[in-house]
This record gives C-alpha cells, structure tokens and sequence, in this order.
C-alpha cells in the first residue's frame, strides 16, 4: 500500500500539467494537485478499511480534542497575523502573490483548495501510510524516532 500511495504522490499533478489550461492553472493548482491526490488516497485508504473501518474510531469519542485543536489552529494565525502586524514585518513573495489576477470567485476556489485538501493528503500519506513502517508500537525508541 505504500508504494501505490507514493506513487498516487508523485503522479497526481501530471493531470494539471496535462490537460489544465494555463490560464486556470493560477487558481486550480492546489485543487488539481492536492485535491486528485486527497481523493485517490481516500479512495485508497476506504478501500483499505472496506470491510469494517467503525473498529477504527470505537471507543474513541473526538469531537473536544478537534474542536480544541479548531481553536488552537485559528488563536495561533491571530497571534501570529497580530505579530506581523505590531512588528512591520512584510509579507512573504508567496503571500503577496498568492492572489493576483484573480476574481473573488478564483480567490474563493484557490483559498478553501489551499485551506482544505493538501492538509487531507499530507496527513493520509505521511501518518497513515509511512508512519507504519516504523514498528513505534512494540518499542519505546521506536515511538520516539517516529515523532
């Protein structure tokens, strides 16, 4: 599973390359690149729990750690966008550029694909699929060198 995982990594932005004009290229890159990899790897991992995937999530009732997480995530951009702020601090190229030329409509699309799908993608490969390598379970070592 991790060799086809990789793979989907490493092959989901020939689509964008391909068949994506350039000119919708400047607000489709993260849908067409995270987002096909986001899917295919859901795809995969669905495929992977098919048979029962509720003894994953038994026991384990997560709604208050992700609303604290919610939180944690969204108090941390305040400060830190309060900070650059207070110390003058210019943006970085990528930010500066990140929506020039675009509708509210493009901005809209780039944004929430910027916002919600690479997180999806990086979390099934990285956690899901190449954390599992490292036997973390049997050994206290183990569990410290994959943190």
């Amino acid at each position: 599973m991790l060799v086809l995982a990789t793979l989907i990594v490493f092959l989901a932005a020939v689509p964008e390359v391909l068949f994506i004009p350039a000119d919708m290229q400047a607000y489709l890159t993260f849908t067409t690149t995270s987002g096909i990899t986001a899917l295919v790897l859901l795809a995969l991992f669905a495929l992977q729990y098919r048979a029962d995937a509720r003894t994953q999530w038994r026991g384990h009732y997560i709604g208050p750690p992700l609303r604290w997480g919610a939180l944690g995530i969204v108090g941390a951009y305040l400060f830190f966008g309060v900070a650059t702020l207070v110390l003058g601090l210019p943006r970085e190229v990528f930010m500066a550029e990140l929506l020039d030329g675009l509708n509210s409509w493009q901005a809209t699309i780039k944004i929430a694909s910027l916002i919600v799908l690479p997180p999806i993608a990086e979390e099934l490969f990285f956690r899901h699929y190449m954390l599992r390598l490292f036997p973390y379970e049997n050994s206290r070592a183990w569990t410290w060198i994959a943190v």
